[in-house]
């Protein structure tokens, strides 16, 4: 009779993952992408990239659960996962929002901030002058 993976606790999820069951490992990131989503709208309620950094963050765990050496853990282990990734991610955005910055100069940032003027003639002014 096959195992009922729902039924089973987060640590007997992570013990059958760490040894290659591959089932055991979906139900447990299934039961993690909660967690994970819990806590972004908790840390940042108007976070863009939720599904790409939940993305980054399972892969992350089911790349590394082998490692994990205590099942019991589990929680702390995968939270401690979230909390770096995610601020992983925010400094990664940020080093990339001052490269852009020091990338132009002044004179560029003034040159791409000029408002581009409207040549054509206004239907109202066509109109005056015929």
């Amino acid at each position: 009779m096959p195992q009922k993976y729902k039924d089973l606790s987060d640590e007997e999820l992570t013990q059958l993952a760490i040894f290659e069951d591959k089932r055991a490992l979906k139900e447990l990131l299934y039961r993690i992408q909660k967690d994970i989503s819990v806590f972004l709208h908790y840390y940042d309620p108007d976070f863009i990239a939720e599904n790409d950094l939940t993305q980054i963050i399972l892969v992350k765990i089911s790349n590394n659960i082998k490692y994990l050496k205590t099942p019991l853990t589990i929680k702390k282990w995968t939270h401690k996962i979230i909390i770096n990734a995610y601020y992983d991610y925010i400094r990664k955005i940020n080093m990339m929002k001052r490269k852009i910055n020091y990338d132009l100069t002044n004179e560029q940032k003034r040159e791409k901030a000029k408002i581009i003027e409207d040549k054509h003639i206004n239907p109202n002014d066509e109109i005056l002058n015929k």
